[in-house]
């Protein structure tokens, strides 16, 4: 084997080891069952490898996909089922708040039930870290306006999987009025739809997204904001 065939195929591996991650994220991924299965039974029986090596000879057979067979080809697929995988499982405009059961800051219980009938809507954002410089930013803007917000009517929750203990250290620090939800292990992120592949240094990486969603009175979603201010994160709300 050539080495430059050699490191061809090891970067074929690596493409389908990062196609292999997203297939087994968790998440709502029935409507893509079908194309899911078909992807996993290829990668696992090692067909795409002798398919590979019949497309280098020329001797591919008919029906087979070349697009798989290419670094780009692989690349490409990746990205068009992360893009179907981000829309099915993130939540809609008009979806009940999700079930969840998570510590706050205090290692107090804090289940979904609490903000729903209680008649007050509920902002829950989420952020990838505590004490990192842009959600800091977004926290002291809730802060600065708690007092404009609560009169609107609106709790106030921030959520991300750094433990109770950052939480308590973040909170006290920039008093924080508000509790902040330790979501260890990313279940509430992957149930509303913000944990997902992101950009880190050129890399690609599992990771919080940083969304904030509104919900009634009644538990009912009505506003996604994907495209956080961080400076003025609560006046994108107050003002939208």
């Amino acid at each position: 084997m050539s080495k430059a065939r050699d490191i061809r195929i090891n970067r074929m591996s690596e493409a389908f080891r990062r196609l292999s991650e997203v297939l087994n994220v968790p998440g709502e991924l029935e409507a893509l069952a079908p194309e899911v299965d078909c992807l996993k039974d290829y990668m696992a029986s090692g067909q795409w490898l002798k398919d590979f090596e019949a497309d280098e000879k020329g001797e591919i057979g008919p029906g087979v996909d070349r697009s798989v067979l290419s670094e780009d080809g692989l690349y490409n697929l990746l990205d068009e089922l992360k893009y179907k995988i981000n829309n099915i499982s993130m939540l809609k405009i008009g979806d009940r708040m999700p079930s969840f059961e998570v510590l706050d800051q205090d290692g107090a219980t804090v289940k979904s039930e609490d903000f729903i009938g209680k008649g007050r809507k509920t902002i829950i954002y989420f952020y990838p870290k505590d004490n990192t410089s842009g959600c800091t930013a977004e926290a002291c803007s809730f802060r600065d306006n708690y007092a404009e917000l609560t009169a609107a009517g609106y709790n106030v929750v921030g959520v991300s999987k750094d433990s109770a203990k950052s939480h308590t250290g973040f909170r006290a620090r920039y008093e924080l009025p508000f509790r902040l939800l330790a979501d260890t292990s990313t279940q509430m992120l992957q149930d509303f739809g913000a944990w997902g592949e992101k950009k880190m240094y050129g890399k690609s990486t599992m990771g919080t997204l940083r969304r904030t969603f509104i919900f009634d009175e009644n538990g009912i979603l009505e506003r996604i904001i994907e495209k956080v201010d961080t400076q003025n994160a609560a006046t994108q709300i107050l003002e939208g």
